[in-house]
Formats: C-alpha cells, sequence, structure tokens
C-alpha cells in the first residue's frame, strides 16, 4: 500500500473529536505506539471545535476536520441536511486517505471515524476502534463488519461485537477484545506537595476536585458555585468549569480553571472528586482508585457507565436532579468520617477496569500491522 515498511514508520489516523474525554484515549495509545515504533506519524481527525485544535496542538500531532454527521436525537434541520453532511465528510475523507496514505485508522467512537472508516475500508486500510462505554455507540456499530480489531473497555460488551453472521462473513474470526480503557499516563506521579505549591492550596483543609469533562457541565458547576461559601468553609475547592464557563466567582479555598493542564497534580492533591460519567473520567479514577461522586449526564450513555458503578460499589453515583439538591458539603465531610466507606469504594473502582490498555491495545495495532504488511 505504502513506500515504507510499517515496522519503521507508522502513519495513523487517530479518529475522534467533540469532546477531550473521549479522545484521550487515541494519544494514551499513540504514546505508546511511538515507543513500540519510534518515528511513527499521527494525523488526529477530529472536527473543528477549538478544543480539538488544541487537543492535537498539546500531543504533537498533525490535525485533520472533517464536517459532524451526526444522525441527531430529534427531526431538526440537521436530519435533513445529515446525507449531504455525510457525503461531503466522505469526500473530505477520501482526500484525507489520499493525502496523508496512512497504514491504519484507529477510532474511539466519535462522529469522524464513521466516513474515515469507510473510505479506509475502501482504500484496503485496517480499521481499529475502541468501544468505551457500558453502551454500545452507534459509530462502532456501523464499523463493525469492517474493523480489523474492536477492543472493549468491559469484558460484558464482548457479546456486542463476537458474533453474528454478517460479521464472520466479512472478516473469517472474532475480533473483540477485552483491554479496558486506555488512560493518559500524565496524569500518573504528581506530587502533592508540588499541587499544594501549584493550586495555592490551605494544606489544614482537606481537597475536592470538580470537572465535568473539556467542555464542562453547567448543573454540576452550578451546584458548585451556588453551595461555595458552605463547600469552602471545610474544603479547597479545584474546579474546572470548562471552556467559557468560568465565571467571576471568588472564595478563600476556591480555585477555578477553564482548563486544568496539569491533571496529574490536581489528582495527587484531591482527596474526593465529583466528575460526570465519560468514560476517560471513570478510566482515570479507576486507575488512581479515588473515591468520587458520579453525577451522569441525563438520557445518555453515561447513564449505563454509571448503572455499572453502582452496582459495582464503585462511586457515589447521583443523578442530576437529585445532585442538584444534595447539600455536597455536609454529604462530603459526612463521607469523611467513614474512612473505612471511602476505602472500600476506593478498592471497588481501582479493580473495575483492567489496567494497562493502552500497551495492550497498541500491541494490538503493531501486530496487526506487521501481519498487513
Amino acid at each position: 500500500m505504502s513506500e515504507t515498511s510499517p515496522h519503521n514508520n507508522l502513519r495513523i489516523f487517530l479518529a475522534g473529536g467533540v469532546t477531550g474525554g473521549a479522545s484521550t484515549p487515541l494519544f494514551a495509545v499513540a504514546s505508546e505506539l511511538e515507543k513500540l515504533a519510534p518515528g511513527s506519524q499521527f494525523l488526529f481527525v477530529g472536527t473543528s471545535s477549538p478544543l480539538d485544535r488544541k487537543l492535537a496542538r498539546d500531543n504533537g500531532v498533525t490535525f485533520g476536520t472533517l464536517p459532524i454527521a451526526k444522525l441527531p436525537r430529534y427531526v431538526s434541520l440537521q436530519t435533513v441536511l445529515l446525507p449531504f453532511t455525510f457525503t461531503w465528510a466522505l469526500c473530505k475523507s477520501f482526500y484525507l486517505i489520499w493525502k496523508y496514505r496512512p497504514h491504519l485508522v484507529f477510532g474511539v467512537g466519535g462522529f469522524t471515524q464513521v466516513p474515515l472508516g469507510f473510505a479506509a475500508f475502501c482504500f484496503k486500510i485496517p480499521i481499529v476502534v475502541h468501544q468505551q462505554d457500558v453502551k454500545v455507540s452507534l459509530s462502532n456499530v456501523l464499523l463493525r463488519p469492517i474493523a480489523r480489531k474492536i477492543t472493549v473497555s468491559f469484558e460484558n460488551s464482548l457479546k456486542d461485537f463476537n458474533g453474528g453472521l454478517f460479521l464472520k462473513d466479512l472478516q473469517g474470526k472474532q475480533p473483540g477484545v477485552w483491554t479496558g480503557n486506555p488512560v493518559r499516563r500524565k496524569i500518573l506521579g504528581g506530587s502533592k506537595a508540588e499541587a499544594v505549591q501549584y493550586f495555592k492550596l490551605d494544606e489544614a483543609f482537606p481537597t475536592l476536585l470538580v470537572f465535568g469533562g473539556g467542555s464542562g457541565a453547567a448543573a454540576i458547576n452550578e451546584v458548585v458555585w451556588e453551595q461555595l461559601p458552605e463547600l469552602t468553609r471545610y474544603f479547597n475547592v479545584i474546579h474546572a468549569t470548562g471552556y467559557g464557563k468560568l465565571k467571576n466567582v471568588e472564595g478563600k479555598r476556591y480555585h477555578g480553571y477553564e482548563f486544568i493542564s496539569r491533571m496529574d497534580l490536581a489528582y495527587a492533591v484531591a482527596d474526593m472528586v465529583v466528575s460526570r460519567a465519560g468514560m476517560s473520567a471513570i478510566s482515570e479514577l479507576s486507575l488512581l482508585g479515588k473515591f468520587a461522586i458520579i453525577v451522569p449526564l441525563p438520557g445518555t450513555h453515561q447513564e449505563y457507565n454509571a448503572g455499572l458503578l453502582h452496582l459495582a460499589k464503585a462511586a457515589a453515583v447521583v443523578d442530576q436532579e437529585d445532585f442538584r439538591e444534595l447539600a455536597l458539603a455536609e454529604f462530603l465531610r459526612h463521607m469523611l468520617h467513614k474512612p473505612d466507606v471511602l476505602k472500600l469504594y476506593s478498592q471497588h473502582i481501582h479493580t473495575i477496569i483492567p489496567k494497562d490498555a493502552d500497551k495492550k491495545i497498541a500491541h494490538i495495532i503493531y501486530e496487526l500491522l506487521i501481519k498487513h504488511d
């Protein structure tokens, strides 16, 4: 297919975008692939959002964009325009593949992977996709028949990919592999002492870390701001609001940011966490064994992720409406006085997802490319 061997200079498309949490597994795997094949080149194919551009820049990779050809939940103008949007995304995918000649396309269930995956299939370029969430994404269902490998975060998800006559006819074997969810390694090894200095924290108080993913979570933000006087009476609060959502809020122990660039330090110093139920956040909390209050985004795949955590007693799961009514500071103080319960939650979340998924998936991709060569 190309003039260079995949053994040396890999060229891989990373299909993601829209939210940072949905894309971080791409860069975690890319980092491990770089170790297996030094000199590899990556093109992050996302959307035109500023967050996607920042992700590409921060990770030092080339950036390309595709139109968002997403099936809307409700009938709208977007529904009428979808065939045209998808056709344009498919044409641009063909152009990107012709221009860069990738050896493989790796996606994690985002909108961009479908047209890119179909175009890659036409060029006989192998496709690997990762299923992050408990509930299977439509984009992964659409690529299932043509994907060479499908890695999954949860063992129970294998049933959604290993089986079906159509799948076996196209691929000749079952492609699903249970790996866990890739986590960015840079969140590890943070120093609590350095974090205290970096965030200017009061060491006499425990620290609460609050975030809602790269795009933020307005409902969580509002609860924090409304209850800030009580929260900062007992806690340092490190709060990532999301891009464009930061308010000029003052508080003696409140530290608000649109985006926290040093999450390794934030995690190192956090005694408790409030988060959405995106898989990247859950995977990081699992790796670090952090106690968390999980507030899933209503009506989304996050409710399935949160349901699994609730059944495993791996986190305190609170739906959004109940979270609005929760006396957060009082609840957190109550939990602090139950160290045995906190320890149990930490142990359960730490064991719920297999570790080293980034290395496992990188090896799967590398071995696939060696065979494909």
